[in-house]
């Protein structure tokens, strides 16, 4: 049996579920007390003057129903966790209950409040996302957790406030709430939960994050299983008609009547990607399914033109459209058929009619005149439009898709880019940057653009050693001072035509010192009024300085990550880069991924990471 794309387990004899739930015990017990968080902030975390004791949920469930809860007291968080798990304990073995879940929160901060207050707080947080418990009493009888609030309805969004009725039944089979106190216990928790392969989770306490699992190695059996269950879950939704059951409301078991052909297009590519990964056979019929429902949108305008049509509305929209041309032509690949070849040029034409003439995009056309409707919708419209274009390429072979795909290309670098300046950079050296700016930078050139590399590398020069051409001055000839006309410093066509390289030189003793002190703004502003774009290979951040200087006068950063090389626990270090605005347009390239060529081509990609970051000093003992 499958609930939610998960496998339930069966009854099993009286004994096992409380072997295994003890098992299970002793592994949430064995791996919190190693969490530093306990010793840490927990460890030092104080009740105030309402108690003393710590407090420790304990949550089970066989996957069929809510979890039920147990609470625990005591001194310290053994004695409370003990106190909580012998009560789960009786329970299942009084029950039989399979522990398929057990999770473990530990109360992390508390405060008392008015009901108004606590309320208040709901009206502050977005539908769902409230991540608090209450408790009615300050020995936690009648405490709810953050879960218990949201998964169980118990929260009125609408009106912000706790819907106390509910409150009151729900807890009838724990204890009585005869009323509901003035004041308030508000409290949160940090949670860790053992799954049902005995795998061991500590959750995100923080609010962003708050409740989802922290992986710190995510293994290929991890990946697959993800992939999986989630296709389960896709192929449980899609429904007789084919249409996909579009959303469901857990609380209240509420299903949305709303529907959106566009992402019925998007959900049967992951689908097919899903088969492509699993080659699960079961899958076969319900991609049929979902295409066939997905044809009763199409409509033709003639017989060369197709657009998808969204029916509440009666709007042809850009990206519906090349969303089913990306569908339809993964489709084509993973099965190697060309059933759908005709439908995807006649969808690829009628985004053709969608782009003006300096390569933008008209997003929204009226139906069933194909009037234009709207200019502009989504602005990432234009990404999947020239998206598909290309994949309409990779089936048909017209050049006319390839050609509407680089006019499209050219009008957002034109219009959107931030500026010219492109720094090149990442976390590890070998990550790839040194060989992706110059080819990069070719393929820009056969754009007719004009560009020139920079090698930043005052260390290492790795760009000025991949070169034919050696050249004993270059950039650090003119930010110390012994050369002030920099196009003496050129090599024209010094990476391919159309590519002139700034080469480093002399590899300089004081490299950061040499960047910070020389005249790199007045570099920079010259050449900008001489090419179209100025790529900067830079060595990797946080090694060196280098790179952090760097940046202040680039307009892009690319940042390369290396599949198979970088630790994945630094992403949330690049992550955070992002998000602190550290680099200007921060964008990460993965490089090194693997790929399967076939016939409508490359369409299957594979990643592997690596752990240790085995930098040692080796970026300062060579060069």
């Amino acid at each position: 049996m499958l609930q939610g794309g998960y496998p339930m387990s069966a009854k099993t004899p009286i004994g096992s579920n409380l072997k295994l739930f003890r098992a299970k015990k002793k592994l949430l017990k064995d791996f919190i007390t190693n969490d530093p968080y306990l010793s840490g902030e927990l460890g030092n975390y104080k009740h105030g003057t309402l108690f003393r004791h710590d407090i420790v949920f304990v949550s089970i469930t066989d996957g069929s129903r809510t979890a039920d809860l147990f609470t625990g007291e005591g001194e310290d968080f053994l004695s409370a966790f003990a106190s909580a798990m012998n009560s789960a304990e009786k329970y299942v073995s009084d029950n039989n209950i399979d522990p398929l879940w057990v999770k473990v929160d530990c109360v992390n901060s508390c405060k008392i409040c008015t009901r108004a207050e606590f309320e208040e707080e709901i009206r502050s947080s977005r539908e769902f996302f409230f991540k608090k418990g209450v408790s009615f009493d300050t020995g936690f009888e009648t405490a709810l957790l953050e879960a218990q609030l949201n998964c169980c309805g118990l929260i009125n969004y609408k009106n912000g406030t706790l819907d106390y009725n509910k409150i009151r039944d729900f807890l009838s089979s724990r204890t009585t709430l005869e009323s509901i106190p003035d004041n308030v216990l508000s409290f949160t928790t940090v949670g860790y939960i053992c799954d049902e392969n005995k795998k061991l989770y500590k959750l995100y306490p923080d609010e962003e994050n708050y409740g989802r699992r922290i992986v710190s190695e995510l293994t290929k059996d991890d990946i697959k299983q993800v992939i999986e269950t989630s296709s389960v879950y896709l192929a449980n939704a899609v429904k007789d008609n084919g249409q996909f059951d579009y959303g469901v409301n857990p609380v209240n078991d509420f299903h949305f009547v709303t529907y959106n052909i566009l992402r019925h297009s998007g959900t049967i590519w992951s689908l097919i990607m899903q088969y492509d990964t699993t080659k699960d056979e079961k899958l076969v019929p319900k991609i049929e399914s979902t295409i066939d429902f997905l044809m009763q949108s199409i409509e033709y305008s003639d017989s060369d033109h197709a657009y998808l049509v969204e029916r509440k509305s009666d709007e042809i929209k850009l990206g519906g459209n090349a969303i089913a041309i990306v569908t339809l032509s993964t489709y084509a690949a993973v099965f190697d058929s060309d059933r759908y070849d005709k439908l995807i040029a006649a969808l690829a034409n009628s985004v053709l009619d969608m782009q003006e003439e300096d390569g933008s995009y008209y997003h929204v056309l009226s139906f069933p005149d194909f009037q234009r409707k709207e200019r502009d919708r989504i602005v990432y419209y234009d990404g999947e439009a020239t998206f598909a274009l290309a994949r309409a390429y990779s089936i048909t072979k017209d050049n006319r898709y390839l050609e509407a795909a680089e006019k499209a290309l050219d009008y957002f670098i034109k219009n959107h880019n931030a500026g010219n300046v492109v720094m090149f950079t990442s976390f590890n050296p070998a990550s790839g940057k040194s060989f992706i700016t110059p080819n990069l930078a070719k393929a820009i050139a056969l754009r007719g653009k004009r560009v020139i590399t920079i090698d930043m590398d005052l260390r290492h020069a790795s760009l000025s050693r991949m070169v034919a051409r050696r050249s004993p001055v270059g950039l650090s000839s003119y930010l110390g001072g012994q050369e002030a006309d920099i196009d003496s410093l050129i090599l024209k066509d010094g990476i391919a035509e159309g590519v002139d390289l700034l080469p480093v030189g002399v590899i300089p003793p004081n490299p950061a010192e040499l960047l910070q002190m020389g005249d790199m703004k007045t570099l920079i502003e010259k050449l900008r009024q001489e090419y179209d774009f100025i790529f900067l290979d830079c060595p990797p951040i946080e090694i060196v300085a280098d790179a952090s200087i760097v940046k202040e006068y680039a307009d892009v950063t690319i940042f390369v990550v290396r599949a198979g090389l970088m630790d994945r626990r630094a992403l949330g270090h690049v992550s955070e880069l992002y998000k602190e605005k550290k680099f200007n347009n921060l964008t990460l390239l993965l490089n090194g991924t693997k790929y399967v060529s076939g016939k409508y081509g490359n369409y299957r990609y594979g990643y592997g990471y690596g752990y240790g970051y085995g930098y040692g000093n080796s970026y300062y003992s060579k060069g």
